[in-house]
């Protein structure tokens, strides 16, 4: 069986074509995915370091404290 070459042709270009749509798509996707989880990092760090700070800033309330300074 004789494929003609035309049929190969464009059939491959098809191929090509939809390999470089999928490529663009996930691109698009990368830089979604990246836009989206910079901020939510960034929130995450901020916020580790707020509480981070906030428990060096006020001294230990437990009750081991107060049992002992009684």
């Amino acid at each position: 069986m004789h494929i003609p070459t035309q049929l190969l042709c464009s059939r491959n270009l098809q191929r090509k074509q939809i390999l470089e749509d999928y490529q663009d798509d996930l691109r698009v996707m990368q830089s979604l995915t990246m836009i989206l989880i910079f901020p939510t990092r960034m929130m995450m760090t901020t916020m580790t370091i707020m509480i981070a700070m906030d428990k060096n800033r006020s001294p230990p309330h437990n009750h081991w404290n107060r049992l002992f300074t009684v």
